[in-house]
């Protein structure tokens, strides 16, 4: 029994356990067309893009289409600019389309609200069959009916239940309640000229020649509305396939006013296009591979629509920043995608450091700042952070020691400002002396360590000791260790 369905006026029921042999179904005997048909009414949410995502797919695993098609008939919603916004992040994902706005195609136009005349066309011809009526002012019986005052059309809906096929909930049956009331008399035509939702997305389907229907669950209860359509214009259904909804860790659904739900937000945030795809990938379907890393290629490759999986997947953003660590990982290793890297992160550290400008600068110096740090960094801007202490002196308020009571810190700094003045600038060298200090002076080299560490970082978590000190320089090495053993002496 699905939840959703259960909580309102409709009464679902699965019947029948989905398809385990799918060379039954319509994909099988035809030219597989997907379609994507976002609303620009909002910017890109996160299982907006899945969507297109998994339609994408199973496109392309079929050598089929995947078409887009813009739905603006609710034009009083309409946000500027939203438009550009959704082909943009397509085209940033990979996610190009075969047909549809900008690309076109034999089947256009690809925006609804320029296909008016469309509609108009099999309107009049359910009009004409008895299946649609108009209805004047709420269809008021002291209205005059005439064409001269608003009205709306409506379909005839049909009494009783509405079964229908899914590949991933198999059979479903949806009762309604009965006698037949209004309100199941749903709306096709606005009194504004614009069709409604339900009516033009069957008309683009059909006339698009659309296979394949892969949608959130949340249109299971609207499915029946399609269906009849399909049946009073005696047309064949698409095949559908419904996707879990997106979840908070909490249960609750991810919501559209959440800004990490929104897909322009985690890219602002330094995550990777595919790494952004590969996460949204996992949630609602299994690859049933062991590896949770699975590119665009291999995505294609093992993508199929029996593999979709029932129940809430939870966005948990962990995940991501796994998934985004080995992508930046792998982009780094590169040498084009590292040296656009270098130039994104250059922009931004003249931002955050200002008085570093002349350091910044230096391309090579930033690249070895970054492949040092490459480890600890899960997104762009995560470096940008920690790698302050590399381009500005940290604050030696918050250094605090924890040498052994006997030792006097000061001596035990001017020993180290002295072998680091005289030993070789490589990293093992400077290992080896580090340890050899602290041999000598009798206390344990993590101690040692962590007070370098302080004295040079700050209280930021870094790479390897050693390295980080080869990177910084002799002078600034000096520098920083003379500063703090002045305010000591």
């Amino acid at each position: 029994m699905l939840s959703f369905c259960l909580k309102s006026r409709y009464a679902c029921k699965v019947i029948q356990k989905p398809y385990k042999n799918l060379k039954t179904l319509r994909w099988n005997s035809t030219t597989v067309r997907t379609r994507f048909a976002p609303s620009p009414t909002g910017f890109l949410h996160l299982g907006s893009l899945r969507t297109a995502l998994f339609n994408y797919l199973w496109a392309k695993k079929c050598n089929g289409k995947f078409i887009v098609r813009l739905e603006d008939t609710d034009q009083k919603r309409k946000v500027n600019g939203s438009e550009q916004s959704i082909y943009d992040l397509l085209q940033t994902f990979g996610l190009q389309w075969d047909e549809g706005p900008i690309t076109g195609g034999p089947f256009g136009p690809y925006e609804q609200s320029k296909r008016l005349h469309i509609y108009s066309e099999y309107i009049s011809k359910l009009l004409a069959s008895g299946k649609a009526y108009k209805c004047y002012d709420e269809c008021s019986t002291q209205s005059p009916k005439t064409d001269k005052n608003p009205y709306v059309v409506r379909f005839r809906s049909e009494e009783g239940p509405i079964t229908f096929v899914d590949t991933v909930y198999g059979k479903i049956t949806i009762k309604r309640n009965t006698p037949k009331v209004l309100s199941d008399d749903f709306v096709l035509l606005k009194s504004d000229g614009y069709p409604t939702y339900h009516f033009a997305n069957v008309v683009d389907d059909h006339l698009m020649g659309i296979t394949n229907v892969i949608r959130g669950e949340e249109w299971i209860p609207s499915t029946p509305k399609h269906i009849q359509l399909y049946k009073a214009f005696h047309w064949r259904p698409p095949t559908y396939s419904h996707i879990p909804l997106l979840t908070n860790p909490d249960g609750s659904k991810l919501s559209k006013r959440q800004n990490d739900a929104h897909v322009t937000s985690l890219l602002e945030k330094g995550f990777e296009p595919m790494a952004i795809l590969n996460f949204l990938a996992l949630m609602g379907w299994s690859s049933r591979q062991k590896n949770d890393v699975i590119p665009l290629p291999q995505l294609l490759e093992l993508f199929s629509i029996d593999r979709l999986t029932r129940g809430s997947c939870i966005v948990a953003l962990e995940k991501l920043q796994f998934l985004n660590k080995h992508y930046l990982r792998e982009r780094m290793t590169d040498p084009k995608q590292l040296e656009q890297i270098v130039a994104q992160m250059q922009k931004s550290l003249k931002e955050k450091y200002p008085n570093s400008v002349s350091r910044i600068s230096d391309s090579e110096y930033v690249c070895r700042c970054l492949l040092l740090l490459h480890n600890r960094v899960r997104t762009l801007p995560e470096f940008v952070d920690l790698c302050g202490y590399f381009f500005e002196e940290p604050s030696q308020n918050t250094i605090q020691h924890r040498m052994p009571l006997a030792t006097n810190v000061s001596v035990l700094l001017s020993r180290l400002l002295h072998e680091f003045q005289l030993c070789s600038w490589q990293p093992q060298v400077l290992q080896t002396m580090v340890s050899d200090v602290a041999s000598s002076f009798g206390i344990p080299l993590g101690k040692l360590q962590s007070l370098i560490r302080q004295i040079l970082c700050g209280s930021v978590p870094g790479a390897n000791l050693a390295d980080t000190i080869h990177l910084l320089g002799r002078d600034t090495t000096l520098h920083r260790l003379e500063a703090y053993n002045r305010t000591i002496s």
